[in-house]
């Protein structure tokens, strides 16, 4: 073999490898790219699934504006899948309808033992209050109740509160009603003058809260 042929053979394989870098390169840097993104989607999809936590505004039944959720999924959605373990959501409703802050302490004193979740769109006072879990919060306790409160002047010339709080905790899955953690009381709290807020505060104090 004469030194042009050998130069020309050289030559060709030195081309030969650097395609064969090149296209390895691409490989590796579309390989990287495809795996970011499989990471990204992951990521959002544990973002999405962390805990929501209850706001401390009270929010009237059936206004969406505003309403802490767990996601965009209707209570009828979420009943096809099976309850989250652990956790739990609470319906707590007075007067005007759901007490976002009561629901929070309620959760935060009587089921610490659970993450709390936050309300889902399309909830059902009614439905709820009867047991019917369907609109609910896919969460595998599920506690539902009712506060209210009236006031009097006492004898000493001030003003008391007495609140009645009581709710009912069901199994999601079963529906079961679950009797160790469902709840009764009435507490009063007194105040100096006319001081519906501060009798108030004080009957709440009485519970725990």
């Amino acid at each position: 073999m004469n030194l042009k042929k050998e130069q020309i053979i050289k030559s060709k394989l030195g081309l030969l490898l650097k395609l064969l870098l090149i296209t390895l390169a691409i490989f590796k840097i579309a390989e990287f790219i495809i795996g970011n993104k499989k990471e990204s989607r992951l990521n959002s999809k544990r973002r999405n699934e962390q805990k929501v936590t209850l706001d401390s505004t009270k929010i009237k039944e059936g206004d969406d504006d505003g309403v802490p959720y767990v996601d965009s999924l209707s209570g009828k959605e979420k009943a096809k899948d099976n309850p989250i373990p652990n956790t739990a959501s609470v319906y707590i409703f007075d007067d005007n309808g759901l007490d976002v802050r009561i629901s929070r302490l309620v959760g935060d004193l009587f089921f610490k033992e659970y993450a709390l979740k936050g309300i889902p769109k399309g909830f059902s006072k009614e439905e709820l209050l009867l047991g019917n879990l369907e609109t609910s919060a896919n969460t595998e306790l599920i506690c539902v109740g009712k506060i209210s409160y009236s006031y009097f002047s006492n004898s000493r010339g001030g003003t008391s509160c007495a609140v009645s709080l009581y709710f009912d905790a069901y199994n999601k899955t079963t529906g079961e009603r679950m009797k160790s953690y469902s709840k009764s009381m009435d507490r009063t709290g007194v105040a100096v003058g006319d001081n519906k807020e501060g009798a108030k505060h004080n009957a709440l104090k009485r519970i725990g809260f």
